[in-house]
C-alpha cells in the first residue's frame, strides 16, 4: 500500500474496516488490522496492530484511532511520524496451528482524517455516607457526540486512582470502591474517547466515612429526617452529617 502523509498534530485520524470469518479458525488464528509509521526520510519507526476476533454474528466492524493512541503513550515516535502505511492481514501465532480453509473477508475498508469531539462532562450517583471497609458502588454516565466509545478516569479522593475502559457512550457503568480511613472524600470522573479527547471533571460526590454509627447517631438522623419532613429544614447543622 502507498505511503500516506500524514499531520498528527493538528488533525485525528481514523482507521476501520469490516470483517467476516469464513469457517472456524484454528487457536491463534486472527485477521489483524494494523498501521506502519514512517519518518521524513520513510523509514519505519514504529508499528500499531489489532487483532480482529473471530464474530458469529457475520460480518463485523473494527476502529480505532492509532495516532491517537500512540501519541498518549510514545509522543517523540508521533511527533517524528510523517508518512503511514495500513496494515490487513491474515495472521498466527504458532505455525502448525492454522486451518487452511479458514478465509477472512475484509470490506469497507477507511483510514483518514475525521472530526472528533470530547464525550460531556461525566455524571455520578451513588451513596454519600459509609463505613469503613465496606465497599460501596456508584454509577457514571457520559455521552460521546461521535458516538465513540468510553473510558472513565475515576479520582476516588483517598490518592488512589483507577480506570474503567471500552463502555457505550450513553450507557451508565457501575464503579466501587472501599475507603480504608475515616474521613470526607471526594470523588470525580473525567471520560475519554477513542480519539484520546478528554471531557471536563465531573462535579464532585462528597463521600463521608464516619468512624462508627452508634445507637445516638441513627437517633439523631431520624429526629433530623423528621423535622425537615415537618418544617422544610434540617433541626441541626449541616456538619453533624460528617
Amino acid at each position: 500500500m502507498d505511503f500516506i502523509p500524514v499531520n498528527p498534530l493538528n488533525y485525528t485520524y481514523k482507521e476501520s474496516i469490516y470483517y467476516d470469518y469464513i469457517g472456524t479458525p484454528a487457536d491463534n488464528q486472527f485477521g489483524l488490522l494494523g498501521l506502519e509509521f514512517y519518518n521524513e526520510s520513510r523509514k519505519r519507526i514504529f508499528g500499531y496492530s489489532i487483532l480482529l476476533l473471530p464474530s458469529s454474528s457475520g460480518w463485523h466492524q473494527m476502529e480505532c484511532y492509532p495516532l491517537s493512541y500512540a501519541y498518549e503513550y510514545f509522543p517523540d515516535i508521533v511527533n517524528e511520524t510523517k508518512y503511514v502505511r495500513p496494515i490487513i492481514a491474515h495472521t498466527y501465532f504458532r505455525e502448525g496451528m492454522v486451518n487452511p480453509e479458514v478465509e477472512i473477508r475484509f470490506d469497507d475498508i477507511f483510514f483518514g482524517i475525521v472530526e472528533n469531539h470530547p464525550p460531556t462532562k461525566p455524571k455520578i450517583t451513588g451513596p454519600e455516607k459509609g463505613k469503613v471497609g465496606e465497599e460501596y458502588e456508584f454509577e457514571v454516565v457520559a455521552t460521546d457526540p461521535d458516538g465513540d466509545k468510553v473510558d472513565y478516569y475515576v479520582d476516588w479522593g483517598d490518592g488512589t486512582y483507577e480506570w474503567y475502559y471500552y463502555h457505550d457512550s450513553g450507557k451508565k457503568v457501575k464503579i466501587s470502591h472501599i475507603w480504608n480511613k475515616t474521613g470526607i472524600y471526594e470523588i470525580k470522573v473525567k471520560a475519554r474517547d477513542r480519539g484520546m479527547l478528554e471531557s471536563e471533571w465531573s462535579d464532585p460526590l462528597v463521600v463521608s466515612m464516619p468512624k462508627a454509627y452508634h445507637s445516638l447517631w441513627i437517633l439523631l438522623e431520624k429526629l433530623n429526617e423528621w423535622f425537615i419532613s415537618i418544617f422544610g429544614r434540617e433541626l441541626l447543622p449541616r456538619i453533624f452529617h460528617i
